[in-house]
Order: structure tokens, then C-alpha cells, then sequence
């Protein structure tokens, strides 16, 4: 191909001259190969000659870009085409299927409940429905696997499914599958009911958590929402934009974080005034898996005396990713473009600060392995809607089994609600942080 620029040259001369001309510039102007990609190039023929068996280009392409970002630090990474759909319904907060949670394991195919609003419980699906068949294929031959291969393709269709209830009554219902909302609010409950003292737990931040939140809080304040205890124990972080949008609904002016490029630095301040959920109460609850994002809500919590910190210390990753999709949608790779700063100047990633944690509580509270392993599992489970539970406590009674778990033993819990009611917590539970 001849450069735009040396073909323009090229017609403004005689036919000949034209032709070595236009070679030239050819030669002079178009970029030559980077050594870099000569080198690959290089290793990957030789390799698909030697290795054991047959690797294709696409193969070795993808393995080389993850190397590539993997090593650049712990947080970079290369997605490929398969990748997609994993990043998108981490980021966005949607995944594209039915809409509902599952029973683990789930061998039997039942379902735990439809998600709130999701294309199965438009169709009529109830918790506790037993999947028999699907598209005329038995569930103990689909598996949940297949199940799930079937559901989740990304352009809509209609599923037809044969479901048993709870009262052992067959019934055929054709869900036709959409874009769904991952929920990462969960176990929405009253810690407190007379004191009308609420609890949350945030389990990630995705594109739809600030909407998520809201709608949990509107559903408390309904009932006089009084006091909050908002859980990101376990939280890894996920989409910056929702933890600044999430700390805005508690602080109403200033920074939120600012973050440090290369080249700029940018501050985010407080995106609504008055702060929408200000006047309520609020401890947040963190742990050594509290990160990212979690980390900058619970600092700007923390820095504006917005809310009450209690756990144990953070993780400490003070890194911002970006992510930049290529074009051909054959992946996108995901590096760290900043780091970051709460609004007093704390820097948090362990690297860069050479310490072992992140934020400290204003609150210290140790729990002991197993009771930090029992509420973590029970963190991770589905929270069904509050329309769903006189159905699955029904189930419980009619066959003897729990559903599902009750909240366990929790002190950093028990301490939170014991701030919120204006107690001050017993030494056996807590030792003030310094």
C-alpha cells in the first residue's frame, strides 16, 4: 500500500518518475517493523514447529498478551474473546440469562428464587420451582452446565421450561432470556427492628450498586430507617465511578479520592448536595478483604467522619485500572493508569507505602478464623427478596431442610449495632485501634 501523502506526490508527476517516487516514499515513509514484533514472531513460528502438539496463533497470541500484562503488577490483566462476558457482568453489574439463583449444588434443579424483576419471575417462576425439563431435554441430562450454556447467549430467546412447585404441581412456562442485574446488595435485613436499625452488605461495586443501594435504602427508610451498618467485609472493589457515586449518597461536599497518573491528577469530588442518605447513622464494616474501591469508600467515610469504621484493617490497594477494549472485540486488557489517595492524603497500596494493610478502623475488632470463615460464607450466599421468604420458609417446613443459612455468630457485627445504639462495646469483643 502507498502512503496517502506519497501517492498525491506521485500523480503530479510523469508516469515514470511517478513510479520511483513513489517507491521511495514507500520505502522512507511507511513504518517498519518493530523489532519487538520480529522477535515474537520468531518465537511463536519455531514454537508451533516444536512443541508436542498443535498450537494455533490465536493461542500463543492470547497467552503472550497475558504475559504481558501479567507482568506488568498483580492487578494488570489480559482478557480474551472468552474473557468478555466474565469482564462485562463484573463491570457493568448484568449478566444476559433468566434471572434466577439456584440452590447449591444443584444437582436437583431447583430454583432459590427469581431475581427481583428479571425475565423468570416476569414469566412466572417461584422460589422453590424444580427445573424437570428443559427445551424438552431432562434436567438430570442438561446438568447445570448445560443449563447455564443454554440460557446465557447474549441474544435473546425463548427458553421453555417445565417446572414442578413446591406443591408438586407441574406447569410449562417459556422464559425469554434478557439482560439481568447481578446484585451485589445483599441480606437487606433489620439488625435493630425496634430501634429501626438497618444492615447492608455491598459485596462488589458494579455500574448498577449505586442503583441497588438506593432501592435497598429506600425499602428500610420505608420502615424508618434510623441507623445503618453497611458491610464491605470481603469486597475486592470493582468500578471506581460507583464507590465515588456510593460515598456522595453519605457525603455531600469535598473530595472523595483523587487519583495520580503519569501525567494528571484527578480529584473526584462529592457528585450530590445535599447527601442523599447523610442523616442516617452509619458504621461500615471492613476486614483484610476489604479493597480498591471499598477502600476508597471507607476512606472518604472515614476522612469526612461520615461514618464509623469498624473490623479489622484493610487490604491496602491503592492502584486504579483502566480497561481498554480493542477494536475487533478479541479482548481488552486492564492495566494500573493511577494510585490513589483518600481526601486527608492516605496512600494505601502496600507496595508503594511498604506496610502490610491499608485503612485502620476506627474500631479494631479480632475475630478468630472459624467465626471469620462462617460469616464470609455466609456473605457469598444468595439474599432473597423479602417477597420470597414467607415461600422459602414454607419449603423449610414442608421438607425439613434448611434453605437457607441463618446470619451466624458475628462480633464485629454485634459491636456495630452496639455503636449505633449509642452503647459502648464490652472489652471482650474489641480493642480500640490506635
Amino acid at each position: 500500500m502507498v502512503p496517502r501523502g506519497a501517492e498525491r506526490t506521485a500523480l503530479a508527476l510523469p508516469f515514470a518518475a511517478g513510479i520511483a517516487v513513489t517507491t521511495a516514499a514507500a520505502v522512507l515513509l511507511w513504518p517498519r517493523e518493530d523489532p519487538d514484533i520480529e522477535r515474537y514472531r520468531a518465537v511463536r513460528d519455531w514454537t508451533r514447529l516444536a512443541f508436542v502438539r498443535p498450537v494455533e496463533n490465536d493461542e500463543l497470541l492470547d497467552d503472550a498478551l497475558r504475559g504481558l500484562a501479567d507482568g506488568l503488577d498483580p492487578w494488570s490483566s489480559w482478557y480474551d474473546r472468552s474473557d468478555l462476558a466474565r469482564l462485562e457482568r463484573e463491570t457493568e453489574g448484568r449478566f444476559h440469562g433468566l434471572g434466577v439463583s439456584m440452590r447449591m449444588p444443584s444437582g436437583d434443579g431447583r430454583i432459590l428464587f427469581p431475581l427481583p424483576g428479571g425475565p423468570a419471575e416476569r414469566a412466572g417462576i417461584r422460589a422453590g420451582d424444580r427445573i424437570l425439563r428443559v427445551a424438552g431435554q431432562a434436567w438430570s441430562e442438561l446438568g447445570q452446565d448445560g443449563f447455564r450454556a443454554m440460557v446465557s447467549t447474549p441474544e435473546p430467546r425463548d427458553v421453555d421450561l417445565v417446572v414442578a412447585g413446591l406443591d408438586g404441581a407441574e406447569r410449562h412456562v417459556v422464559v425469554r432470556t434478557a439482560s439481568v442485574v447481578e446484585p451485589t446488595v445483599r441480606h437487606e435485613r433489620w439488625v435493630d427492628p425496634e430501634r429501626r436499625l438497618g444492615y447492608v452488605a455491598l459485596r462488589a461495586f458494579s455500574s448498577e450498586s449505586p442503583a441497588e443501594l438506593d432501592a435497598a435504602l429506600e425499602r428500610l427508610a420505608r420502615g424508618g430507617l434510623r441507623g445503618l451498618v453497611l458491610d464491605l467485609r470481603g469486597n475486592p472493589g470493582g468500578v471506581l465511578n460507583a464507590a465515588v457515586r456510593i460515598a456522595s449518597r453519605f457525603v455531600g461536599q469535598g473530595e472523595i479520592v483523587r487519583t495520580l497518573g503519569r501525567r494528571e491528577r484527578v480529584v473526584h469530588e462529592a457528585s450530590e448536595s445535599p447527601a442523599r442518605w447523610s442523616q442516617i447513622a452509619l458504621v461500615a464494616l471492613v476486614d483484610e478483604s476489604s479493597a480498591s474501591a471499598a477502600e476508597v469508600l471507607a476512606g472518604a467515610l472515614q476522612d469526612h467522619r461520615a461514618g464509623v469504621l469498624v473490623g479489622m484493617p484493610t487490604y491496602g490497594k491503592g492502584a486504579v485500572q483502566t480497561i481498554h477494549r480493542l477494536s475487533d472485540q478479541s479482548g481488552a486488557i486492564k492495566v494500573t493508569t493511577s494510585r490513589y489517595e483518600t481526601p486527608a492524603g492516605q496512600r494505601l497500596d502496600r507496595p508503594h507505602e511498604d506496610r502490610g494493610h491499608g485503612l485502620v478502623p476506627d474500631v479494631l475488632v479480632t475475630v478468630d478464623g472459624a467465626t471469620q470463615r462462617a460469616v464470609r460464607e455466609f456473605l457469598e450466599r444468595a439474599s432473597p427478596p423479602e417477597r420470597w421468604k414467607p415461600v422459602l420458609a414454607e419449603w423449610e417446613a414442608r421438607e425439613g431442610v434448611a434453605v437457607l443459612p441463618l446470619p451466624p455468630a458475628d462480633p464485629q457485627l454485634d459491636v456495630a449495632v452496639a455503636l449505633l445504639r449509642g452503647e459502648r462495646p464490652g472489652p471482650e469483643l474489641l480493642e480500640r485501634a490506635p
